[in-house]
């Protein structure tokens, strides 16, 4: 190694430039070998809490598939807010990766326009971004009926599936289980995320019932009253005389 300047400078100079180690961080001092970085990568996996590690047990393993999914959704999807642990908009998440960018574009179109170049007044007044933040709520995205079903039994599905994984490997009772509607509504109360209002042919239909019984036997009479008022209000004066 010694003579390796000598003998073979390109492989020198491989070996200055870093070529041949790993970086664990952007900091230069976090290099190391890669057979080391090898070594440190096989203890992980075969670590109790590794792969040999959820494999021996079976209770980890279920634990583990349980968890993994929604974890995996977590750090790779979705953004989520510490304190409040909601999930924001996407449009909060387009904002937070652009906003430097988009603040240093702007500062120095403000310095070109007004202090260089003086094509634009200082006084003049600056527009606002109106960026969504993490405050903001989302906006209302219109779908239909049958696009907002859909969405509801995808995620229904893989609700049920998850918690269907829980119950097996807690003991869970599964008819217990599906006894519950497990939904963000209730289907019955709501349509599309929001209470159901009904039309006014619902309550004529369900709630406003027939008080008797409809008969098809003809009644037997002795007799027949008639209303003269109403008998009179039918008739037409133009061809019937009233006596």
């Amino acid at each position: 190694m010694v003579q390796l300047p000598k003998t073979n400078p390109e492989t020198h100079r491989a070996f200055l430039e870093g070529n041949f180690v790993v970086n664990k961080t952007e900091k230069k001092f976090s290099c190391m070998a890669i057979d080391q970085a090898h070594e440190q990568n096989n203890a992980c996996v075969k670590a109790d809490g590794g792969a040999v590690g959820l494999t021996e047990n079976p209770g980890a393993l279920r634990r583990w598939m349980v968890a993994g999914p929604e974890m995996a959704r977590l750090t790779s999807k979705d953004l989520l807010v510490l304190d409040s642990k909601n999930i924001v908009d996407i449009s909060v998440v387009k904002t937070v990766n652009t906003i430097e960018s988009l603040g240093q574009e702007q500062f120095e179109k403000y310095t070109k326009e007004r202090l260089v170049d003086r094509t634009t007044s200082v006084f003049d007044t600056i527009k606002r971004n109106k960026l969504p933040l993490f405050q903001t709520p989302p906006p209302a995205k219109k779908t239909s009926t049958t696009d907002h079903k859909l969405m509801a039994l995808k995620s229904n599905c893989s609700l049920f599936s998850r918690l269907y994984i829980a119950c097996q490997s807690r003991d869970g009772n599964l008819d217990d289980f599906f006894r519950h509607e497990n939904h963000a509504f209730p289907p019955s109360l709501s349509q599309n995320g929001t209470i159901r209002l009904g039309t006014k042919a619902d309550l004529l239909s369900k709630c406003l019932e027939r008080l008797t019984p409809p008969t098809d036997v003809k009644p037997v009479v002795s007799s027949v009253i008639l209303d003269g008022s109403a008998v009179v209000n039918m008739l037409k004066p133009c061809q019937y005389q009233i006596i």
